[in-house]
């Protein structure tokens, strides 16, 4: 229990900084500006993990813990701590966003909150989330040690295809925040319901590959 504090706080930190450069990086209408939305937040990722990831496990989304869990590898408590911790840190973002940025833009963009598009149902949007979730999880589901590339490198494929029909959050700790902030609450569970399901079935399949070892 001595490194629960550390742990916490890595978690709250990461998905800060990571909601803070996703969502402070509107995407546009253009490739280019879905590749700047994309690369932005995958290097963001990248770092959390590959920085912080021996303090907690570099989790920073909650499908990522539910696949843990799925596969017994953490409990109940551990679950539902690091979770908290994440969308504390997702609400801070959107807090700084909302201090920093000028009122007109932040309420323009909604603190950067996910959005569908319009001509996508939201079942359509839950599916693409929980694949593209699916993927972005897959190396914690598979791997003993995470790698920031990996994951980082799923959240910029992901955001590039995802990001014109449901924004491409990929992560609920990504929407919470933002969503909170600026009362955009159409359609939220598309960003919950589709990354926890994809965290799911990752996690799932990962325990047919290894034996569940219960951490706690």
């Amino acid at each position: 229990m001595k490194r629960w504090p550390r742990a916490l706080l890595a978690e709250f930190v990461g998905t800060l900084a990571i909601v803070f450069v996703a969502a402070g990086v509107p995407s546009g209408p253009t490739v280019a500006d879905r590749l700047a939305a994309a690369v932005a937040y995958g290097l963001a990722v990248t770092v959390a993990v590959d920085t912080l990831g021996g303090l907690s496990g570099g989790y920073f989304n909650p499908a990522a813990l539910l696949a843990h869990w799925v596969q017994r590898r953490i409990g109940l408590l551990r679950l539902i701590g690091y979770t908290l911790a994440q969308l504390l840190g997702s609400l801070g973002a959107a807090w700084l966003l909302q201090w920093a940025q000028p009122e007109s833009f932040w309420r323009r963009t909604a603190l950067g909150s996910p959005a569908l598009g319009s001509e996508i149902t939201r079942a359509q949007a839950m599916v693409i989330e929980a694949v593209l979730a699916f993927l972005v999880v897959l190396p914690y589901a598979f791997s003993r040690r995470v790698r920031g590339w990996a994951v980082g490198g799923a959240v910029i494929a992901g955001v590039l295809l995802a990001a014109p029909w449901t924004g491409g959050a990929l992560n609920p700790a990504r929407a919470f925040g933002p969503q909170l902030l600026s009362h955009h609450w159409q359609n939220f569970g598309v960003w919950w319901i589709g990354p926890l399901g994809g965290g799911a079935l990752a996690g799932w399949l990962g325990s047919l590959r290894q034996p569940p070892t219960a951490v706690g």
